[in-house]
Formats: structure tokens, sequence, C-alpha cells
């Protein structure tokens, strides 16, 4: 549809124009990304205004998430333009608007405008609403194996010479990335005992997050089947 093509647009607008413009001050209005970003942004708050105007109830449409995506999408736009303003007439400096350069990084919330326009996206986020339990018993988890690892492994790294463990905190990070079986190598043991203390670690993180994600990926399945099964029309419907 117009409003898929339009995001895709607005998303591959925001990708080039990270290439060789970093500098760009806000409400820099002489480049061509700003035309393209204007012209997105009209086109969604045209979008969201019709169907705030349409809305049979208010208090609900407020309630739902992605209308309020929809709003941290187009606010960044505004508010550059605004303060733009104010830095061509001298009534802001660099350093005061400096901050408000960080509120460019909602404009990727346009991403999420997507799931509206995909039943199983929003299947997905329903499932993993329902999964709250699963999620926090998987958060637990990670959470205790992070720090009991961590800290197994600085007392026995921790005297090593030029060491990396210098800290129960830094040897967390070391355990936060092998329990994530990424292992970016910035960290790693020396010693013989170090080196078997990982190896039970990333045994037990491959065995112990795996069963809350078993969970959850079931009660997937069942939503999907559920989601695919023909509604039976009732009496009413018939007649």
């Amino acid at each position: 549809s117009v409003d898929i093509f339009v995001i895709l647009c607005s998303v591959i607008n925001l990708v080039v124009e990270s290439y060789g413009n970093k500098n760009r001050s806000p409400g820099d209005t002489d480049t061509p990304y700003f035309a393209v970003d204007a012209a997105c942004v009209c086109f969604f708050s045209v979008d969201i205004v019709l169907r705030c105007l349409v809305a049979p109830d208010m208090a609900r449409f407020f309630k739902k998430p992605l209308n309020w995506f929809d709003f941290l999408a187009i606010m960044p736009f505004y508010l550059e333009l605004s303060l733009g303003g104010f830095m061509r007439t001298g009534a802001m400096n660099n350093n005061i608007i400096m901050p408000f350069k960080i509120l460019r990084i909602f404009r990727i919330t346009r991403v999420l405008k997507l799931i509206r326009h995909s039943g199983r996206l929003i299947l997905m986020i329903q499932v993993l609403l329902d999964c709250v339990y699963e999620l926090a018993m998987l958060l637990v988890i990670w959470l205790m194996g992070v720090f009991i690892f961590g800290t197994i492994m600085f007392y026995i790294e921790h005297e090593q010479k030029d060491t990396k463990f210098e800290s129960i905190m830094h040897s967390c990070w070391w355990s936060v990335v092998s329990m994530s079986t990424v292992g970016y190598g910035d960290m790693y043991p020396e010693t013989a005992l170090g080196k078997v203390v990982t190896s039970v670690l990333v045994f037990c993180s491959m065995v112990f997050l795996a069963l809350p994600m078993t969970i959850i990926v079931s009660k997937f399945n069942k939503a999907f089947e559920t989601l695919k099964k023909p509604r039976r029309k009732t009496p009413k419907e018939d007649k």
C-alpha cells in the first residue's frame, strides 16, 4: 500500500542521510534529505490526524501503543524545525541544542509503523505479552548466571598479569558475552581453571536459556494455529 511505500522511503532516506551528513544542524532545509523527510512527515501527520478524527472512541485511540509510536515518529521533525528557527535567529546556541539532537533517534520508530500492516507481527507481540512470566524467568536465570560466573571468574583470573578481569563488573561483562555464545574475544581466561569454568558456563547457558524459549515457541505455535483456523459462523451471521 501507499503507507508501506512511504514508510520504506522514510527509512531509506534516514539511512542515506547518515552518509557524510553527520554535522547537519536542526532545521537545515537546504538538503534533499529534508525535502524527502518533510514529504513523508506530512503524509504521516495527515494519516494520524484523520485516524484520530474518525476514531469512535478517542480515549481508546490514545491508549493504543502503536498510535503513540506514530506520534514519536513525527515529533523529531517538528521539534528540529522549530529549534532550527531559534538557531537562525540566534536565540539558542549549539551547546544548548546539542542534547535535543538525540531526539533524532526517535525517527527510527517509523519502522514500527509496519507492525499495523502485518497480522503475524501483531500476533507475535501478543504472544510475547502473554509470556511475561516466562520472559521474567529467563531474565532472572540470565542475571543469576552472569553474576555467579562473573564473580567466580574474577577470583580465578584477577591475580594474573595484565588481566582484564579487573573487577566483578568487568567479569560480568565477560559472562554476558559468554552466556550469549557471542564471544567477542576482548576478555578471555588465561588459567586452566578459568577455561574449565568458561566451558561449564557455555554449556549451562545453552541448556537453561533454551528452556523458557521452548515455552514461548510453543505458545506462539498454538496462537498461530488458532489464527489459521477459519472462524465458525454463528446462526445470526448465517441469517
